[in-house]
C-alpha cells in the first residue's frame, strides 16, 4: 500500500466523522427549536386564557353576579343556572361549532365564582385546563 493511498483512507474517515458530528449537532439544534416553537404556542395560549378569564371576571362583576347579565355582556350560552359556557376556535374568536377553547363560569354562594379557561382535546382525550381563576360579586 503506498503513502498517497493510506491518506486517503484517513481524510475518508475524517471526513465521515466530520458530517457525523455535524448531523448530531444538526438534531439537536432541530429539537431545540422545535421545543422553543412548543413553548412559545403554550405561552401564547396562556396569555390569551388569561385575557379571557379576567375579561369574563370583569363581566360577571359588573352583572353583579347574574349568569344571564353575564353573558348578555360577555357572550356565551347558559347550559344551567349556575354555569355559562363561552367556546372559542384557535383563533381565540368567539364560536359555538369546532370550539378550540373553552370558558367556564360557574356560580357559587354568596356572589363566587370558578372561571376556567381550558383547551378542547381534538379527539377524545382529556380537557387541559390553562387558567383558573376565583371571583366575587359585590353583590
Amino acid at each position: 500500500m503506498n503513502r498517497r493511498s493510506a491518506n486517503s483512507g484517513i481524510f475518508l474517515i475524517e471526513l465521515v466523522i466530520a458530517i457525523l458530528v455535524f448531523a448530531v449537532c444538526a438534531a439537536v439544534c432541530m429539537r431545540v427549536f422545535a421545543d422553543a416553537r412548543l413553548m412559545t404556542q403554550e405561552s401564547l395560549e396562556l396569555s390569551r386564557g388569561v385575557m379571557e378569564a379576567e375579561s369574563a371576571a370583569e363581566c360577571y362583576k359588573a352583572a353583579n353576579g347574574d349568569l344571564a347579565g353575564t353573558a348578555a355582556l360577555y357572550g356565551g350560552t347558559l347550559t344551567d343556572p349556575h354555569t355559562l359556557t363561552v367556546s372559542f376556535d384557535k383563533g381565540w374568536t368567539f364560536t359555538e361549532e369546532d370550539a378550540r377553547y373553552l370558558l367556564t363560569i360557574e356560580a357559587g354562594e354568596n356572589g363566587y365564582a370558578q372561571i376556567r379557561v381550558s383547551a378542547v382535546p381534538s379527539a377524545g382525550g382529556e380537557a387541559r385546563s390553562i387558567f383558573s381563576i376565583t371571583v366575587k360579586a359585590v353583590v
